[in-house]
């Protein structure tokens, strides 16, 4: 099963612990599920056994909700949660051999792919003696990492990861000269870099095309601040390493 799919369905599937579990709304859960259903169904290659397993499911949720929001017994309510999740279970069946024809650009980790060999196919270029830029492709690669995965609930993955560890499995570090202690795991890093790309505050300490030869610098200020509240440096070497490692963690990690 695609992961954008597996991902969805364990959404839904929470949602409808939550309700059980009291901590949801019924009535609100159903309408984002429906939501997340249809969703589903305009990215999908819909087949019969989809589209029946589709309407059998959320016929399934309507009901659930319903009866939840008659405040059922434990044992009954339990009773209803299984029948949804037996109902969830045939939908996921009907899902495994599902595809995205027209959409793998959507997800996350097919992305980073693209992000990849679009840079290698500039490097390359550059080593025979194409007109490209490198250091300009490398800032592009780091905006699409930074900024898709982040809409795609990637952040929850990385935000954890602190610097330092990556340090010792290989990643590049970053020169972090001011609010240091803001910026401890990959997370929070990808965050600032998210509003400095997003308000221009990347500064290149030389016009050459040779990699070799630039550093970035990367400041991020708050909104009426008359000064950046964190600064970071790295070479575009080192740079390049960084996206190379981090479009292979998507992939391992959301893949």
């Amino acid at each position: 099963m695609l992961s954008a799919i597996d991902r969805e369905l364990k959404a839904v599937e929470a949602m409808l612990r939550g309700v059980r579990a009291g901590k949801l709304s019924a009535s609100r859960s159903q309408r984002e599920i429906d939501l997340k259903l249809r969703r589903l169904s305009f990215r999908l290659e819909v087949t019969p056994a989809i589209e029946t397993a589709l309407s059998n499911f959320s016929a399934a949720v309507v009901h659930y909700a319903t009866k939840m929001e008659s405040f059922l017994p434990p044992a009954q309510s339990q009773i209803e949660l299984e029948s949804v999740l037996g109902w969830l279970g045939l939908l996921r069946a009907s899902l495994e051999n599902a595809t995205l024809p027209y959409a793998t650009r959507n997800e996350a980790e097919e992305f980073a792919v693209r992000t990849r060999r679009n840079l290698e196919y500039i490097i390359k270029g550059k080593d025979s003696g194409a007109l490209v830029h490198v250091v300009t492709q490398l800032t592009v690669s780091l905006l699409g990492l930074i900024v898709y995965p982040w809409e795609k609930g990637f952040a929850q993955t990385i935000q954890s990861l602190r610097l330092d560890a990556l340090k010792k499995q290989g990643w590049p570090q970053w020169s972090i000269s001011l609010g240091e202690e803001e910026c401890l795991t990959l997370g929070q890093l990808a965050h600032k870099l998210r509003n400095v790309v997003a308000h221009r505050r990347v500064t290149f300490s030389s016009d050459s095309r040779d990699i070799e030869d630039v550093e970035l610098e990367f400041e991020d200020q708050k909104w009426g601040a008359v000064a950046p509240h964190w600064r970071a440096s790295i070479s575009a070497v080192q740079l390049l390493s960084f996206c190379i490692k981090f479009t292979k963690f998507i992939e391992a990690e959301v893949g």
